[in-house]
């Protein structure tokens, strides 16, 4: 089996690339801390979803899973307002890859650790009402284990959860008040 490259008509076998186009999309949930920053993660995450990208550093957990199409929630940790809550969710646009071109600049130098890896432009970005505490998922998510050291599995940046998990947190998000 083959397929056109964009626009050139030259046919090229068709790979694992076109398979990953066409599959449904993957679930995220990207953590953002305030650890030992001057800014709460929820102004970290706020300014990130205003520009509407989010930097993904070299030490991100699943940083190579990403695709363009996957969903986002976005989590606050920390200690600061809103901490151990869902705030918003979004949509990977596009990626844009380090390499030989500068990334564009996300966080502000006091927030940043090191140069990203990579950067992800999002869409349809929609930040809560009202956030969504964690606390009750503990041990009814997959990734999110009924632990007193449940938090220990929201380091790294990302965490890849199931269709499932999403739907559930998504359910829990739209009830009434």
């Amino acid at each position: 089996m083959a397929s056109e490259s964009a626009g050139k008509g030259v046919k090229r076998p068709i790979g694992s690339d076109d398979l990953l186009e066409n599959s449904p999309p993957s679930h995220f949930l990207m953590i953002v801390t305030d650890g030992a920053a001057k800014h709460s993660a929820f102004d970290l995450a706020k300014r990130r979803l205003d520009q509407g990208l989010w930097p993904i550093y070299k030490g991100t957990r699943n940083r190579r899973a990403m695709r363009p199409g996957d969903i986002l929630l976005i989590y606050l940790g920390g200690s600061k307002g809103w901490s151990q809550s869902i705030v918003a969710s979004a949509t990977i646009e596009s990626i844009d890859e380090g390499g030989r071109r500068a990334l564009p600049s996300v966080d502000s130098e006091s927030a940043q650790t090191d140069q990203p890896f990579k950067t992800l432009r999002l869409r349809d970005i929609e930040v809560f009402r009202e956030p969504l505490n964690i606390r009750p998922f503990v041990g009814k998510l997959t990734f999110l284990p009924n632990s007193p050291k449940w938090g220990a599995v929201l380091v790294g940046g990302c965490r890849k959860m199931t269709k499932e998990d999403f739907l559930q947190i998504d359910q829990a998000r739209k009830r009434p008040i």
